[in-house]
């Protein structure tokens, strides 16, 4: 009898409000790397640091509107079926149970490794997954675009007009048609 092949993924996670170019760089890259057969974006359902976010929905349809045309990539909305708040230990737990033949990998960026020793159950987590960080401006060299979620959020509260650069098109029109960002709390 054969044994069956496992798949590698790579799990992308993140508030993605609003997902930008510089995620949709980092999938691309991801997507492209030899270790991975698939990236799966993984929208955070309710921040565990209390962050407050656009609704899910939004967010999961930006997320779907970023990435496009990219092939193996995936949008996994699994932490909106999970308890609140959402955690990535009980997220990866979740995914193995569901597909015990993947094996899966987390890519974060390199700003988040200061803030791992805050994670729930992080002793675990490093055991049931492995790590792929991903170099990120004002932390080291980075080839990726240099604008956060947040510096969006100010631009689009504030109306700068120079904000779509930093968006695809796609995602640019679906946060003007909806209104999001114009209103607290995501004035700066």
């Amino acid at each position: 009898m054969k044994a069956r092949l496992q798949k590698s993924i790579v799990l992308f996670g993140g508030a993605f409000d609003p997902p930008h170019l510089g995620h949709r760089q980092v999938t691309e890259f991801l997507a492209g790397h030899p270790s991975f057969d698939e990236v799966w974006l993984v929208p955070v359902a309710d921040h565990p640091f209390s962050k407050t976010l656009e609704g899910f929905f939004h967010r999961s349809t930006m997320v779907a509107l970023n990435i496009q045309g990219l092939k193996n990539v995936f949008v996994c909305e699994i932490e909106n079926t999970l308890s609140k708040p959402s955690y990535t230990i009980q997220t990866v737990l979740k995914l193995k149970e569901q597909y015990p033949h993947y094996r899966f990998t987390l890519a974060m960026g390199s700003d988040c490794k200061d803030q791992l020793k805050k994670w729930k159950n992080i002793e675990q987590l490093f055991q049931e997954v492995s790590f792929h960080f991903i170099p990120r401006a004002g932390f080291e060299n980075s080839p990726f675009c240099d604008i956060s979620s947040t510096q969006l959020r100010d631009m689009l509260f504030a109306r700068e007009e120079d904000y779509t650069k930093y968006l695809v098109p796609s995602v640019a029109s679906y946060i003007e048609e909806n209104g999001l960002y114009q209103e607290l709390p995501y004035a700066a």
